[in-house]
């Protein structure tokens, strides 16, 4: 607690028991004095060593008050300019200490993605909310295709030419045996040739790339023009698809080197009301989508025991927020 005598006015109150600077300033200058001078209370020197270690205290106080406009912890006066100077606008609702502590983590972005950084930028924001920063594990880490090169990879040197074409019936039967479908020509984008839009023989053709779910590669086994009447024709190649696609899709003869792993997913876990609560959710939204790498995935999670997230529970759990499995933090 304070102690309050004449060097505690207001402006000068501190929550310490340490002597206020006035106090210590003024004993210094009493000090330094020796005999020479009346230096008894009540007396001209005493009054003027007082009056002279006050006004070094007041710079003192307003130096340490500047000081702490750097200090995310401390900063007052300045908080409105330092958030619009990193970017954050509080809510209505949102307290000094809350504001304080997202300016603290959006200080720490800086500092990179490594675990340690992400902890404490996690840690800084949401306080005793916070629970754990779970990266998925090594050996966790789901790798789609298996294999360099498989389905539906398509590695291409640089040079193939590029051919941007769109499927114009549906493939749904006969799927594993070579059938003749209808395409037409694609509006070409930069860097496809515009001039042979048909497919050539032996050309690999990734179909429906749009969608992860139906993606495949297929080798063009034959490419035609048949007419129609006797003036048009359309455009006819055969492959052998073995997934359903509906009319429309793209397919490319471009490199496609699609390889996917969950190993940049991320699991950040939070006290049951704080994952539950949208604003909390926004908040580490926002902070990890400045601080996570362009790949990284998250899913916030809530404790469900201590050192454990989920498992999801019929009537208990809750979608978004509670793990199907059991994660061990």
């Amino acid at each position: 607690m304070p102690l309050l005598s004449q060097f505690t006015p207001l402006g000068h109150l501190r929550m310490s028991s340490a002597p206020a600077h006035g106090q210590r300033f003024y004993g210094a200058l009493m000090a330094s004095l020796g005999n020479q001078y009346n230096v008894e209370p009540g007396s001209r020197m005493d009054g003027f060593c007082y009056a002279v270690a006050m006004g070094l205290a007041r710079s003192r106080y307003t130096l340490e008050r500047a000081g702490d406009q750097a200090d995310p912890h401390r900063v007052y006066e300045n908080l409105p300019a330092r958030e619009d100077e990193y970017g954050l606008v509080p809510t209505p609702g949102d307290t000094i200490p809350e504001r304080r502590a997202a300016l603290a983590s959006r200080m720490l972005l800086p500092g990179g993605a490594n675990r340690v950084n992400v902890t404490n930028a996690l840690r800084e924001l949401l306080g005793d909310d916070f629970v754990a920063y779970r990266p998925c594990p090594k050996d966790e880490a789901i790798v789609w295709p298996l294999n360099l090169g498989d389905q539906p990879m398509n590695l291409q040197r640089p040079e193939v030419p590029r051919r941007l074409v769109r499927l114009m019936q549906n493939i749904s039967t006969g799927l594993g045996a070579p059938q003749a479908v209808t395409y037409e020509r694609f509006t070409p984008l930069p860097g496809f040739i515009a001039d042979y839009p048909e497919l050539r023989v032996g050309e690999q053709l990734v179909v429906h790339p749009e969608n992860d779910a139906l993606m495949e590669r297929v080798e063009v086994l034959a490419s035609w023009l048949e007419p129609v009447g006797e003036t048009s024709y359309v455009l006819m190649f055969s492959a052998a698809f073995t997934k359903p696609h509906p009319a429309g899709v793209l397919m490319t003869t471009a490199p496609f080197p699609y390889w996917v792993s969950s190993k940049r997913h991320n699991v950040i876990v939070l006290k049951a009301a704080a994952a539950a609560d949208p604003e909390k959710r926004r908040q580490v939204n926002e902070l990890l989508g400045r601080m996570l790498r362009g790949v990284s995935t998250w899913d916030i999670a809530a404790e469900s025991t201590p050192g454990h997230a989920g498992p999801f529970k019929v009537g208990e759990g809750l979608l978004g927020v509670t793990p199907i499995g059991d994660l061990t933090l």
